[in-house]
């Protein structure tokens, strides 16, 4: 059903469904009444363009309304100090009227400087309207090439990546003073008469989504109209910088602190020639005058030579709309750093389906033994060259961090020795680690203010160099025999892999293992009470012992952002359940039922385009149980083989298999490969796809599954994936490419993990049960997001085959299923019935 209404309230740019009403009509109402919302919406239903209209919409409707009010508020007040005036002159009490009147002319001066401020603003946009219209620079550099896909930077050679660091120079050599010596890396905005209130806030998981937000406000009318919509998208340096010598680093850490000493240098050389005031208030108003993504800003930026980076930070005071990844929203520091000022703003957070996660992962942070030893090796070698030029203070800094890596190792010894693991609070690890005497605050600043850990990366790369010049024929001594000495334990000094890699995962790569000590020691001297440290030990390797600080609450990092906003909403396309964002975001903050608002609907396909089948038999009639008992059993590896082979038979084109683990699914396939099930696949005619692990492949891998469908004389291809992977969120497996979508089992975390197992008795202790729930939630919140990739707009179909008997069998299970789908859920313990079920839905669309 479609609503004639839609496109005159809201803008929509096409004719809405009733559901998309409904959802703006939920917004509106939200933002209007400064509710705290919670918004369900199934991906493919138009969530991101009804939130745009129903959030743009409302800001514009607020501000004309705020306006009247205020202007008949004025001419109330004018007219009461004219009966005042009158008053006065017939009245005998003239010093009380003179009172009064002096009380209502100061109301009076409230008034008209915000009065004021709308007419600045309004001439603000005719200048903006202005610039828009006729700027040469935007026109030739981003409208010329809009339709043309670009990388965001030009390709930089990994073999450079310190080619500005060959040579040893004083850059490494740390000669800090006082604090004063280090200018601080925030640009102030200028807080004038510009300042725009309320502002939307929109955060969301990845660039990739922002860009796609951008590009839906792109299609309304609302980018478009006489008044400039001032958008503006923020990124971290690594997205915005356009200076080679910094990006050459290809480090987030070496990034952010070679660019703040570009910034601050004062040698005209050296400076950042992007880092103009002038130039960047230019491009700031050329971000504000039309709604740009990153690429065209980045190659304004390019164009004029002012930094994009921060041009969009200037320009924040000055937007209505504020688009940012999750990091800058949901971390204070980088919020502070940014100059955000939620206070009467909105807020809306999308794919806020794994929101608590993502809290409670940025604010957590695992620090490994070899992160420690490395450090300590890098630092010891680093007083030994500069120990005659190091200033008192310096070298004393110096020596207490080695004292708490010291201290770090032989925690880390007595573990492994013990052969135990441990969790307490932070004071009492500090304690057991005698370090709760040292004054952290000011170590952790001084490594922020000298940049320690940038110039000990740097020293130690040249050193490095230097050790692999040496030959082992040849006698050496002193330094040069500890470099070499370095160079034999094969110590890896130039990145850090922050977990344990197979050679086919991703490395996930620091500057250096001092950036990852500093950010631990910062998580130490937060006061938050519900946090613990866990340390793991490794009997067979210091270097895997490990030590992490875990966040228990994440209300308390939310805390600020409901405090200070008139208005939140969390959007998603799996919500549900909603009591566990009331019970453990909402309610701990105080805010009450009246002040909660949830929304949920369904999809805009219609039913035949839809069916799901929760199958617990095989075709053999094995009963389908993937319990951590069952599951790697070669009977049950061997049924949902043939399971799979069966529904290549029936299904068309694409089908997407997802596994719980990446492990589990490296089981499966090569039994499969060995049994002779990867064959009978492609004997049907599906050419088989594995999701990768390295991130980088993932495009190669879906172009190929892609080909390998629509290309000629194929009949299509069955892609493995995991729930939770690279490819169970933010990809789009529509038409074609998804009219399959088989989970094989349920993806439960390992109920024996120590952080799991501190999260369950935190959650407990504050209401009986919480603890099994959220493990449940954990669970099928998982399994929503992968089937989710299919059925993607309105004209599409598929079928969702849920294998596992417990899909059949367990209330609880099915009623944390999304609504559109549990509505359409065929659940079957036969084989014939559910193939012969999936059969005539497919014959049923080929008529």
């Amino acid at each position: 059903m479609s609503s004639s209404t839609s496109s005159s309230r809201y803008k929509f740019p096409f004719m809405a469904y009733d559901i998309q009403e409904q959802l703006m009509d939920a917004m509106y109402s939200a933002l209007d009444q400064k509710k705290v919302a919670i918004v369900e919406s199934p991906t493919g239903t138009g969530k991101s363009l009804s939130i745009i209209c129903a959030t743009i919409q409302w800001i514009q409707d607020f501000h004309t309304n705020e306006l009247k009010r205020l202007t008949r508020q004025l001419q109330t007040l004018n007219k009461e100090i004219e009966r005042l005036d009158a008053d006065s002159k017939v009245s005998s009490d003239w010093i009380e009227l003179q009172d009064k009147k002096s009380m209502v002319c100061r109301q009076k001066e409230v008034i008209v400087k915000q009065l004021n401020a709308f007419d600045v603003k309004n001439q603000r946009n005719k200048a903006l309207v202005d610039r828009r219209s006729n700027s040469l620079v935007r026109h030739s550099l981003v409208l010329k090439h809009k339709n043309v896909s670009k990388k965001l930077r030009t390709d930089t050679n990994c073999g450079d990546e310190l080619s500005a660091c060959d040579n040893e120079t004083d850059e490494d050599f740390v000669d800090y003073c006082s604090d004063e010596e280090v200018m601080d890396e925030k640009v102030s905005a200028e807080e004038s008469e510009t300042f725009v209130r309320p502002k939307i806030y929109y955060a969301s998981r990845t660039h990739s989504q922002l860009s796609q937000f951008i590009r839906e406000i792109q299609r309304t009318t609302y980018s478009r109209g006489d008044t400039p919509l001032r958008a503006v998208p923020l990124g971290s340096r690594n997205n915005y910088c356009i200076n080679d010598r910094v990006l050459r680093l290809n480090n987030n850490h070496l990034i952010n602190e070679k660019c703040i000493e570009l910034q601050n240098s004062s040698n005209s050389q050296t400076k950042c020639q992007f880092f103009k005031k002038s130039v960047m208030n230019e491009l700031k108003d050329e971000v504000l005058a039309d709604v740009l993504d990153i690429e065209d800003i980045n190659k304004l930026g390019k164009g004029v030579k002012a930094c994009p980076y921060y041009s969009t930070r200037l320009a924040i005071p000055e937007a209505e709309i504020v688009i940012m990844p999750y990091n800058v929203l949901l971390h204070s520091p980088t919020r502070q750093s940014y100059g955000i000022d939620l206070v009467d703003s909105v807020v809306v957070v999308d794919e806020a389906h794994n929101l608590m996660e993502t809290i409670h992962n940025i604010h957590s942070i695992e620090l490994k033994g070899s992160h420690v030893m490395d450090a300590l090796t890098q630092l010891n070698a680093y007083l030994a060259r500069y120990k005659t030029r190091l200033s008192a203070r310096n070298a004393m800094h110096i020596k207490q961090i080695v004292f708490i890596l010291n201290v770090f190792s032989k925690h880390f010894k007595t573990s492994a020795q013990n052969d135990c693991q441990s969790v307490c609070e932070r004071v009492e690890f500090l304690i057991r680690l005698g370090i709760e005497n040292l004054n952290l605050f000011q170590i952790l600043d001084y490594c922020q203010k000298s940049q320690i850990a940038r110039k000990l990366f740097g020293f130690s790369k040249r050193q490095q160099s230097v050790a692999n010049d040496i030959k082992p024929d040849k006698a050496v001594n002193g330094t040069t025999a500890f470099l070499a000495k370095m160079k034999a334990k094969s110590i890896e000094l130039q990145s850090i892999a922050s977990n344990t890699s197979t050679p086919e995962e991703e490395v996930k790569v620091y500057g250096s293992p001092l950036y990852l000590i500093q950010e631990f020691l910062r998580a130490l001297v937060n006061s938050n009470s519900n946090a613990k440290i866990i340390t793991k030990y490794d009997k067979n390797s210091i270097r895997e012992c490990c030590v992490k600080y875990i966040l228990l609450n994440p209300f308390s990092q939310f805390k600020d952002i409901v405090s200070e906003c008139r208005s939140v909403v969390l959007c998603g396309g799996t919500m549900k359940p909603f009591d566990e964002y009331i019970d453990h975001l909402f309610t701990p903050l105080g805010i009450t039922s009246d002040r909660l608002l949830t929304f949920s609907c369904g999809h805009v396909i219609p039913d035949s385009h839809l069916l799901a089948v929760a199958l617990g038999m095989g075709p053999n009639g094995k009963t389908l149980n993937y319990t951590f008992q069952n599951r790697t059993n070669n009977s049950m590896i061997e049924e949902t083989g043939k399971t799979v082979v069966n529904m290549c038979a029936v299904i068309p084109d694409g089908i997407v298999c997802f596994f719980p683990s990446y492990e589990l699914e490296d089981i499966y396939y090569k039994s499969w490969q060995k049994c002779g099930i990867i064959k009978s696949i492609e004997s049907k005619g599906k050419t088989v796809f594995r999701e990768p692990r390295k991130a980088s492949m993932v495009h190669t891998i879906l172009s190929d599954y892609n080909r390998a469908i629509t290309g000629t004389n194929n009949r299509g291809a069955l892609l493995l994936c995991v729930v939770g992977g690279k490819m169970s969120e933010g990809i789009n497996f529509s038409d074609h490419l998804g009219r399959g979508v088989i989970v094989v089992g349920l993806p439960y975390a390992n109920k024996q993990s120590l952080e799991l197992t501190q999260k369950m008795q935190y959650l407990d202790s504050l209401k009986p049960n919480a603890g099994n729930v959220f493990y449940e939630n954990l669970c099928l919140k998982a399994v929503n997001q992968s089937i989710g990739r299919a059925i993607r707009h309105k004209n599409d179909f598929a079928v969702i085959i849920l294998l596992d008997n417990r899909y059949t069998n367990r209330q609880n299970i099915r009623q944390n299923l999304p609504d559109w789908i549990r509505a359409r859920l065929l659940c079957v313990d036969s084989f014939p019935k559910a193939f012969s079920s999936i059969r005539q839905f497919f014959h049923n669309k080929q008529k």
